[in-house]
């Protein structure tokens, strides 16, 4: 365990110490401690294998030598603000420095003491068997595809390569044995081979497996390699030639590949990963079952119901499963409980049999990246982590070095978080627009491992505020997770019941703690924390009601990174500019801050600053453009005064991600625009550029400055609001190749641009633009390409003057919106017809012309239809030509059914009706009958119906039944009776109804 976390952190400060040599080698106690620094860096590199992680001497040792470094990277904080005003170390820093030294001598002698010997231990065997090793629940339908995908061999390959991906215990090696034991298979392949390939890839040993078969010429072969870690393309693209050289023109071969690593089955695989999730509550009960349950055992109620408690535990890891299952077989009711009340990594059985499975992928990886994987360990069990947040807080912990001067901190830490991802360290995640990933989390059992080989350096605790760690912090939280030394966590996990006595050994020094986290609560004495811990690194306040930030913020001269997010603050004090190390500063979703001051802009290491959603924030300071550092800066706001940043300070920034200009109205020279030379920013992937609604501008004005803030060509997201302009710049005729989404929001324009003609273009959002009489021709393109060949979803608001909406002729290039399947029209009062859309699945009606249904026909292919806020409707809009097959309907907050019905004709193919919040509604239409496909009927929020026609007896196909809040609604007696027979029957706040169903169960026994 020693390069866990020492060994990379000793490498980050000797990184950071050589950056001063210059400076410090006239000190003879600097040599003298960087000598003894790289001495025990190579000794840790050289023994790391030689340890192991249950000697808890070992692990002590290691805790001292961490907070020795830590001591160093202090002491570098410390000569970066005083080398600017002394170019010498002063007799403090000389001081330290010997002190250091010769603990780091001590230190490394003590080692010795305690480990006289370095033999290196056995490794676990991740294939020790235990009972139920090869059974296997689920996954039929997986198999079915796998074992599809293998036989499938009219696209002409000779090889057929199929990754098989997931996490250590999930089951890939079961799962493969269980296909290469299937009778379909057997007599598909003629030869078969079975490898476990392990750590590297022997193309010798494979072809000595196969070679013991007969020959492979002209036959189908299936190959599995199991467990494969190697990811030299070169080796995995060698066997692939032999594989193909040797089955010949006329054979075939198949290889099934399991593996931990994405990246592995990206670079062998020839068709798509199959990814193998945890199991089902279904599946992982039904293997339990048959494990824990012996042949005499009492399968009770009671035992059944403290299973699928424990089962829960096991968070559907089928390797879990097993040992647990089959730990408690033949078991008695009180050690089940005990099973049940315990955490399952303290068993031993975890230990000697999931955990070595885990730590297999830990010990694969480089020494910054176990770091970085130990620090997830601080976050509690379950929690969803912000990516984003969470490599910049590894920035800030220093686990980030500069590799290469061509790319930054945050490019790296990315590939960090990648390859952790790729490798399954990361189980669940959610992507944002971008397809990138937002938020991930950990496997419960990753976890445990995390904090298991982390050892003292993230030993949790839970400790009950009134008895703990001082008096001074008796105001900070109800609850305190805490990091030995390290870090603090605080908060309120849900995973916690009840609470937990403190344990004062590990008690942490505040003079030691470098990262405190606030994860919910609140707190009322936030000064007492910066005098107490004025060494943290990390300090995160977010949602935590503060209301204003002292001013001695300042005395955290070591801060990396401060989150104040989702607080009440008006104001950042000037004592902030005290924060020379400051990286990250997040103030998103602070809606009452006001202003930034301008000593924000002395930052000079701050490279993240976070104003989403500050929506009083009135302007950006003046030299915000001083800020070199400075990739993600996701809103620039202008303002009229004139200590306000101008739009040309933008010029010297190199931001990535999104970026919003607001208040462009406050731009009064085209100089300042062109200076920002906004179209060579070609990192910014989202760009919005916004006037206030209420700006007093010149059209001509607004329009020159939209010329000239032309966005970078590979720009994927676009968004305009309060243009006005009277035309869009010719540069939107363009052709962006990477372009996904546009919003036009309040513009003045009279006609919309030439969007058609961009190839990428997946969503197209449209609001505001009393202007625009028609949609004509030009909307669709006036290139090479046309039609919007890429759109998938249309949304129109609030055009009252749309009158007509033409369709595009058909042309070499193809129809209109051939990939079009959801279109929202709103508040169009005027328009009457939709264009020719042949694949529109989903559209929703909403404040518009009834008179729109009657070009339902232009829609063929439409399943789902929305129509809301139609009222005053007198008769059928007309008629609506041929029927589609609309098999789901949903009417919200409309008046007269009886004539929607009518428009809408196609009534026999709905399957799913939906009648929500339609308050005038009074009583449903006899032409519901007529809905005779009918599964699913749902009623909400119609507070006026009191009847239903006695029809419900007709749906002869209905099966689900809602009624929600109808609270006079009353049925007649043969549609109660009917209620019996309904599958599913929901009913919420009908007080009349259900005491209907309450007597007729009274009078004739019948159940609901």
């Amino acid at each position: 365990m020693a390069g866990t976390v020492a060994s990379p952190l000793l490498d980050m400060v000797c990184h950071r110490l050589d950056s001063h040599t210059r400076a410090l080698s006239k000190s003879t106690n600097f040599i003298k401690m960087r000598l003894k620094l790289a001495e025990t860096l190579a000794f840790l590199e050289e023994t790391e294998h030689h340890e192991s992680g249950d000697n808890s001497s070992i692990k002590i040792w290691l805790t001292v030598l961490r907070d020795l470094a830590y001591d160093v990277d202090v002491l570098i904080d410390d000569w970066e603000q005083q080398s600017n005003k002394i170019p010498r170390p002063s007799s403090y820093l000389e001081k330290e420095l010997r002190r250091i030294h010769g603990q780091l001598v001590s230190h490394l002698d003590s080692y010795f003491r305690l480990v006289p010997g370095h033999d290196v231990p056995e490794r676990a065997n991740p294939e020790m068997d235990f009972y139920g090793s090869d059974i296997v629940y689920g996954r039929y339908s997986e198999m079915s595809g796998v074992i599809n995908n293998m036989f499938s061999g009219n696209d002409g390959k000779i090889l057929r390569v199929i990754p098989i991906v997931g996490m250590g215990g999930i089951g890939k090696t079961v799962f493969a044995r269980r296909i290469f034991q299937n009778d379909e298979v057997k007599s598909h392949f003629q030869v078969k081979a079975w490898v476990s390939a392990g750590e590297n890839l022997d193309l010798a040993k494979i072809e000595e497996s196969v070679a013991s078969q007969s020959s492979l010429e002209g036959k189908k072969f299936l190959l599995v390699l199991d467990d494969v870690w190697e990811e030299d393309g070169k080796k995995l693209q060698e066997l692939k030639e032999w594989l193909t050289i040797n089955v010949g023109d006329s054979g075939s071969c198949c290889v099934l590949l399991t593996t931990r690593s994405s990246r592995v089955a990206a670079l062998a695989g020839t068709v798509p990963a199959k990814q193998l999730e945890c199991w089902s509550d279904e599946d992982s009960w039904a293997l339990f079952r048959c494990l824990a349950f012996g042949p005499m055992q009492d399968e009770s109620i009671e035992f059944e119901k403290i299973g699928l408690k424990i089962i829960a535990k096991c968070k559907g890891l089928p390797l879990a499963i097993k040992v647990v299952g089959g730990l408690l077989r033949c078991k008695n009711k009180q050690e089940w409980l005990s099973i049940r009340r315990h955490d399952l990594s303290n068993l031993p059985e975890f230990k000697a049999y999931v955990l070595p499975v885990l730590k297999l992928s830990y010990h694969r990886l480089p020494p910054t990246l176990k770091q970085c994987f130990v620090y997830c360990s601080i976050f509690p069990k379950g929690y969803w982590i912000n990516k984003e947040k969470l490599v910049q807080l590894w920035i800030a912990e220093g686990f980030v070095g500069l590799e290469s001067r061509d790319r930054g901190l945050e490019d790296i830490a990315n590939e960090y978080f990648s390859e952790l991802f790729q490798n399954s360290f990361f189980l669940d995640v959610m992507r944002d627009e971008f397809s990138e990933v937002a938020w991930c989390r950990m496997h419960d059992f990753m976890h445990d491992l995390a904090q298991f080989v982390a050892g003292v350096e993230c030993e949790i605790s839970l400790s009950q505020i009134g008895q703990v760690v001082s008096h001074k912090m008796h105001d900070l939280a109800q609850f305190v997770w805490r990091i030995e030394c390290s870090s603090l966590l605080m908060g309120y996990p849900r995973s916690v019941q009840g609470r937990v006595q403190y344990c004062s050994m590990v008690t942490p020094e505040p003079g030691k703690l470098r990262t405190l986290l606030l994860l919910s609560g609140k707190l009322d004495n936030v000064a007492s924390i910066f005098r107490m811990f004025n060494r943290l690194r990390v300090l995160d306040l977010s949602q935590s009601g503060l209301i204003e930030l002292p001013v001695s913020i300042g005395i955290l001269k070591h801060l990396r990174y401060l989150d104040l997010s989702h607080t009440y603050i008006r104001k950042i004090p000037n004592s902030i500019s005290k924060l020379k190390q400051l990286q990250t500063l997040e103030l998103s979703h602070c809606y009452n801050l006001e202003v930034l001051p301008r000593a924000i802009t002395l930052l000079t290491k701050l490279r993240n600053l976070g104003i989403s959603s500050c929506c009083s924030l009135i302007h950006m300071p003046s030299g915000i453009g001083k800020l070199k550092l400075l990739r993600k800066l996701p809103a620039f706001i202008l303002g009229k005064r004139s200590d306000a940043a101008k739009l040309k300070e933008l010029n010297l920034l190199n931001l990535v991600g999104r970026l919003a200009i607001k208040n462009l109205e406050n731009v009064k020279i085209l100089v300042d625009a062109q200076e920002a030379k906004i179209h060579e920013k070609v990192h910014i992937r989202s760009l919005e550029l916004s006037w206030n609604r209420n700006a007093d501008l010149s059209f001509d004005m607004s329009a020159a400055i939209l010329e000239i803030l032309r966005p970078p060509m590979n720009i994927k997201i676009l968004c305009l609001k309060g243009y006005r302009g009277l035309s869009f710049p010719g540069w939107m005729n363009w052709e962006f190749p990477n372009l996904v989404k546009v919003s036009l929001i309040d513009c003045s324009c009279q006609k919309l641009p030439p969007l058609g003609g961009l190839p990428g273009l997946q969503d197209l959002y449209i609001k505001g633009f009393p202007a625009v009489l028609s949609i004509g021709d030009e909307f669709y393109g006036n290139g090479v390409v046309k039609g919007f060949p890429s759109l998938q979803q249309l949304e129109i608001f609030d055009m009252p003057n749309l009158v007509e909406w033409n369709s595009f002729p058909a042309t070499a290039q193809g129809e209109q919106f051939p990939c079009l399947e959801k279109l929202t029209i709103e508040g169009c009062r005027i328009l009457t017809e939709f264009p020719f859309a042949p694949n529109i699945k989903n559209l929703a009606i909403c404040n518009s012309n009834e008179t729109l249904l009657n070009s339902l026909h232009h829609l063929p292919s439409l399943a789902s239809l929305v129509i809301d806020n139609f009222h005053e409707l007198e008769s059928s809009p007309g008629d609506p030509g041929n029927p589609n097959s609309i098999t789901k309907l949903t009417i919200h907050d409309c008046d007269s059914l009886e004539i929607l019905f009518a428009a809408v004709r196609s009534l026999s193919s709905v399957r799913h009706l939906s009648i929500l919040h339609c308050d005038k509604v009074d009583l449903l239409p006899m032409s519901l009958e007529k809905f005779d496909s009918l599964q699913k009927l749902e009623i909400v929020n119609c507070p006026r119906l009191f009847q239903i026609p006695d029809i419900l007896h007709q749906l002869s196909c209905l099966v689900e039944l809602t009624f929600e809040n109808c609270p006079i609604l009353e049925l007649k007696p043969e549609s109660i009776r009917l209620l019996s027979s309904i599958q599913i029957l929901m009913i919420q706040r009908c007080p009349l109804l259900e005491k209907q169903l309450e007597i007729e169960t009274t009078k004739k026994g019948v159940r609901f």
